[in-house]
């Protein structure tokens, strides 16, 4: 009945953002279909859902940019269709709530993020961890001597998957890092948080949310699941903890292990994305990837922290660590040993102690352990040289074939 007011008129419709003011806007321009002069409906970008032009001025856009969104937009000529496509979001939307990325650490450690720590067992990531959580809790200077700022010391966030409580209180009291400044996310002090509990991550993101939480750590991702970890769950999990870094804008720092060990690779000598467990599904969430290795092999006193993953620029140098009784020692990172060495050494002492006779494998391995030689690096010589192999009761014995004992 109003449409006569109209006739003659260039229409801009700007419909409701929801399934309701998408429906009313297609019935308006039908109704004014033949009427006016040229008819647009122009969905605003940017608006909440149910939200309105009056939603969209009160978030600060002007009549300029209003203007401009109209003079791009195409006209409907009344034959084909009318879709009305709800509003999409731009790059621009995107940076406006994400921002530019924000260090705690340099390089390291990003706010707001999943920061994961990976490496094989007994390497060290739950200490690692504890210790940067001191950073937070005690002011502790950052493992590359940097100083920690004041105004960043809150409170951390230890999400226990793993029954550790034990071990860490023990470390932290040493330490010198104040035991209440660390919260779990149960009411159950001892209780080991499993992340695919609907009531267990209700908690988390309660606690996440408390004021002065500075840092949240999970330890560790297979532990939290419950055990063996299906892909899905664990990618599901992942997606969980990195809406909780952006929610509450605070690192997460999440421990994880790797896979079991083959013949192709050694992890204590050095740590790729591919041999963290499940790397395909997990570390695509991630944006930074933490490695703790011993370049120097099993022997080696001092670890190597490295970046494996860095999304958003250039991996800082790697730095060595060495746990005590008292804390982590950080210093110079190790120097990476020659491969082709330790194998060319393994071989000649191979040929050396069974150039008389054939041994035991265990007598073997333990000479090689007394030698420093890793056991990775002994049966790739083992390999290589093509040792005869034989079982003998509930033993194997190893000799050197024929042409290389004479």
């Amino acid at each position: 009945e109003h449409t006569a007011a109209l006739r003659g008129a260039s229409i801009v419709i700007l419909p409701d953002n929801d399934a309701a003011g998408r429906k009313h806007a297609a019935q308006v321009a039908e109704a004014c279909k033949g009427v006016a002069a040229s008819l647009t409906v122009l969905a605003l970008p940017g608006l909440p859902e149910k939200g309105d032009l009056s939603d969209w001025v009160g978030a600060g856009h002007t009549r300029e940019e209003l203007d401009a969104l109209i003079e791009r937009a195409t006209p409907w000529n009344g034959e084909a269709p009318l879709a009305v496509i709800p509003p999409a979001t731009t790059w621009a939307d995107t940076a406006k709530v994400i921002g530019p990325v924000v260090w705690d650490w340099g390089q390291w450690l990003p706010r707001g993020f999943v920061t994961m720590i990976a490496a094989g067992q007994e390497m060290g990531k739950s200490a690692l961890a504890l210790r940067i959580a001191g950073c937070y809790a005690a002011g502790l200077p950052w493992p590359d001597e940097t100083d920690f700022p004041n105004e960043r010391m809150g409170y951390v966030l230890w999400v226990e998957g793993e029954s550790a409580q034990g071990l860490n209180l023990e470390r932290a009291e040493k330490w010198g890092i104040p035991l209440d400044c660390i919260y779990n996310p149960l009411q159950d002090p001892l209780g080991s948080v499993a992340l695919i509990n609907e009531e267990h991550q209700q908690a988390i993101r309660e606690q996440a949310r408390r004021e002065y939480v500075r840092l949240i750590v999970v330890d560790s991702l297979s532990g939290a699941q419950g055990g063996e970890i299906k892909a899905a769950g664990a990618l599901a999990t992942v997606r969980f903890l990195g809406d909780i870094a952006q929610e509450v804008g605070v690192p997460v720092l999440l421990l994880h292990h790797l896979r079991k060990r083959t013949d192709r690779d050694d992890p204590q000598w050095g740590v790729t994305l591919e041999m963290v467990r499940d790397f395909t599904q997990i570390t695509q969430m991630t944006r930074v990837v933490w490695a703790i290795d011993q370049p120097q092999g099993p022997f080696g006193d001092v670890r190597r922290l490295s970046q494996i993953k860095n999304n958003f620029g250039a991996k800082p140098e790697p730095i060595g660590l060495q746990v005590t009784d008292t804390g982590i020692e950080f210093g110079d990172a190790p120097e990476e040993a020659n491969a082709a060495s330790a194998l060319s050494e393994a071989c000649a002492f191979l040929r050396e102690i069974l150039h008389h006779r054939p041994l035991m494998a265990a007598d073997v391995a333990d000479q090689a352990k007394a030698r420093r030689i890793s056991s990775t690096t002994l049966h790739r010589a083992r390999t290589l040289l093509k040792l005869n192999t034989t079982k003998v009761g509930l033993s194997w014995v190893w000799g050197l074939p024929a042409r290389q004992e004479e």
